[in-house]
């Protein structure tokens, strides 16, 4: 039997995650958000949350969210203790998190077409990103945060 040589290149060690990010409000954190994140963090390492801020979600869907912004982090960080939970811009359209923290991936929520759509036109302005996903949805719309504040 023939012994195959391992190279640098084939060693387990010699293959990294890409670091990853996501964008989301996460008002009110429920089975839906988790699977989202859970399922990007299975694209790779390290995980960075751009969280919302409270005026920008104010300045974006008219409402102020449920829970303030420390509220939402600190559920963030309870869930998901691995995960790095990073500020969202203050200006809408700048991109500022994403070109501080430079992530290889940026995985999109079923939910967040506009994002999707206008990162992927300017996906050229950071060359550092490999590229676009989408996470499907976890049981259709029945854990969207709109529908459980109904409730």
């Amino acid at each position: 039997m023939e012994k195959k040589k391992i190279t640098k290149k084939t060693t387990p060690s010699a293959v990294t995650k890409k670091s990853v990010m996501i964008f989301g409000v996460f008002d009110r954190l429920h089975a839906g958000h988790q699977f989202f994140i859970t399922e990007a963090e299975k694209k790779g390492s390290p995980l960075y949350i751009a969280l919302a801020r409270d005026q920008i979600v104010m300045d974006l869907k008219n409402k102020v969210p449920h829970e303030k912004y420390a509220v939402r982090k600190k559920n963030l960080q309870k869930f998901f203790p691995n995960a790095i939970i990073v500020s969202g811009d203050r200006r809408p359209g700048s991109w500022d998190v994403i070109k501080k923290n430079r992530p290889e991936i940026i995985a999109c929520g079923y939910d967040q077409n506009g994002l999707y759509d206008i990162l992927s036109k300017n996906k050229n302005d950071f060359p550092f990103l490999k590229k676009m996903i989408r996470i499907k949805d976890h049981f259709g719309e029945k854990f969207h945060t709109s529908l459980l504040s109904h409730k």
